[in-house]
């Protein structure tokens, strides 16, 4: 097998990645394996350089990709290795939220290259959007305007990484923005609605840890979906805290302001270009069309490594 760390210079903020790229080559020369270390030198650069390295990946000689970045790096690598069969994909976080790793424990082992060399594939489940793919979440709304002002705040000199998305919080709530869609799920009837926020979720946590959708699971075929009407800045400011605990869910206590069900598609119109946040990233469309590949990501747990979710109650399958 060979072993390919794109690592994304300036995940995390642009930190030195000198020790990375040390212990990569000091493992893999201690083990013999053929790897390569890849810098990506612009967005989009790991999609394109996965699908040329995949290109030459064979049933003799398959293809680890080791996405070593955030989550928008993960995605990027996803999108270029998804449609082929003699690759699979890694991850090393080093991102500012890294939020996919949260699904797995114990999530040290994630910065184990040893740990990483002996892995196992595992498959998981995938979400197509539109003409691409996503790993972990979609979001839209509130939420996706904090990734905006977030990514506003990291851009300005000597401001702390780890604090832009407090930041971005905290400039939204005084705006309060939210999203207006007609949404159509399972191929249903079509209805329109107005909310704060929408996400719909492979994985658990957005935003750094926020646990926005702690019933998700990797491998149950469902797109894990939660949206939450508009709301007072006093609600917002009641909900925060179980948001971000993943208690928001628990009894009857939201159940007038939020919904959360399961579903296999999904379909959102807007009447303008709307931003939509999809592992961290954030984009523009007038429709999104999501669906759930299930089990169709080779996913490479780091040796020692597991699934792991909050012990909450499963919903059964409902509709907007």
């Amino acid at each position: 097998m060979r072993h390919i760390f794109l690592i994304n210079p300036m995940a995390g903020g642009g930190g030195d990645t000198t020790a990375l790229i040390e212990q990569i080559q000091t493992v893999c020369e201690a083990r013999a394996v053929d790897y390569k270390i890849y810098l990506t030198t612009a967005i989009g650069d790991a999609t394109e350089a996965t699908r040329r390295f995949c290109q030459e990946a064979t049933a003799d000689n398959p293809l680890r990709l080791y996405a070593c970045g955030g989550d928008g790096t993960l995605g990027e690598v996803a999108n270029g290795m998804v449609d082929y069969p003699y690759a699979e994909l890694a991850l090393i976080p080093r991102g500012t939220g890294n939020d996919f790793v949260r699904n797995f424990a114990p999530k040290a082992n994630f910065l184990d290259i040893a740990a990483q060399l002996d892995g196992k594939v595992v498959a998981l489940d995938l979400l197509r959007v539109n003409d691409g793919y996503c790993v972990n979440m979609v979001n839209i709304g509130f939420d996706c305007e904090v990734v905006c002002k977030k990514d506003e705040y990291n851009q300005k000199p000597r401001f702390p990484h780890k604090l832009a998305y407090v930041a971005g919080v905290g400039s939204t709530f005084f705006q309060m923005p939210g999203v207006d869609a007609r949404v159509r799920v399972d191929g249903g009837e079509e209805k329109s609605v107005s909310l704060q926020l929408t996400t719909m979720a492979n994985g658990i946590c957005c935003g750094g840890g926020f646990h926005s959708n702690p019933r998700a699971r990797l491998q149950d075929g469902m797109i894990d979906i939660l949206q939450i009407d508009r709301i007072s800045r006093f609600n917002f400011l009641r909900l925060i805290g179980s948001y971000k605990a993943g208690t928001h869910l628990d009894g009857d206590k939201n159940a007038n302001i939020l919904k959360a069900f399961k579903a296999r598609s999904i379909e959102l119109t807007f009447d303008r270009d709307q931003n939509v946040c999809l592992d961290g990233e954030v984009t523009q469309m007038r429709k999104l069309t999501m669906e759930l590949l299930p089990r169709a990501l080779r996913f490479s747990l780091p040796k020692g490594t597991h699934i792991c979710h909050p012990a909450r109650q499963t919903p059964k399958e409902a509709t907007v």
